[in-house]
């Protein structure tokens, strides 16, 4: 009999043993889109509005278990500066530096003042694509710049970024691809603004006024996604139900003889 009860309880461990398997957390895609109030923020559609107005506000979206929290900068020299971050229904973000005349279509991403927007990341994410929405008739170039990386929440300040690229191929509305550039590299912030090095200029006015013009890249941010990564999680329980059942069982069975044996 106790080689019996013995036999019950290595059963017992043995389907224990079983509920400790390895499990793996697939990625998933995210798309946050700029397009409407923040889900998780003050639910308000504003723009910049003639002027920059208040400078350095953050918007906010969370989405599968990410929180990305939006920031606009503009640039003079090396040094990164609030701006303000406007978002429009339909159209997506832009930004416009402090002081600079916020009207159409200054009130977008734009390279004559050298903005930026900036995603931070409740956790690290992979970048895939963004799509650039370009609301001038007709439509510019939208020439982009982007850096990605980990550890940065605040721009003002800040030395010096990793990554960077410069993306030249666009024109009009169309989606900025990460995955060639970026791969599958986990980020924790990724800074897009218009190509600063794209200024091309142009000779315009009469020939009594002749003068040097300016062509610049200007775009709103409509959406951005971005996959979680995939892990392994070898180390974690996770209880399987066909050895849930067998643990149950063999406990009974346990009991039962138990019960036999004292009565």
């Amino acid at each position: 009999m106790q080689f019996s009860i013995s036999r019950m309880v290595l059963a017992g461990a043995l389907a224990a043993g079983v509920v400790s398997l390895g499990a793996r957390a697939d990625a998933s895609t995210i798309t946050f889109s700029f397009t409407q109030g923040e889900p998780n923020g003050d639910g308000a559609d504003a723009g910049a509005g003639n002027t920059a107005g208040a400078v350095g506000n953050v918007r906010s979206w969370a989405s599968g278990g990410v929180t990305v929290n939006v920031t606009a900068y503009s640039l003079t020299g090396s040094n990164y500066a609030d701006a303000a971050l406007g978002l429009w229904t339909n159209n997506g973000l832009g930004a416009c530096a402090s002081g600079s005349n916020c009207s159409s279509p200054w009130h977008q991403v734009d390279n004559q003042y050298k903005e930026w927007v900036l995603f931070t990341f409740s956790s690290a994410v992979i970048p895939t694509s963004a799509f650039l929405n370009n609301t001038n008739s007709p439509e510019t170039d939208t020439d982009a710049y982007y850096y990605w990386g980990t550890g940065i929440t605040d721009l003002t300040g800040h030395a010096g970024l990793s990554g960077g690229h410069e993306d030249t191929t666009g024109s009009g509305d169309r989606t900025l691809d990460f995955t060639s550039v970026i791969g599958n590299t986990p980020v924790t912030y990724l800074l897009i603004g218009a190509d600063p090095n794209g200024i091309t200029s142009y000779s315009c006015g009469t020939q009594y006024h002749p003068k040097t013009c300016y062509n610049y890249d200007e775009f709103k941010i409509k959406s951005l996604t971005v996959n979680t990564p995939s892990t392994d999680q070898h180390d974690l329980p996770v209880p399987e139900p066909t050895s849930l059942l067998l643990l149950g069982t063999g406990l009974v069975g346990l009991g039962g003889r138990m019960r036999r044996y004292f009565s």
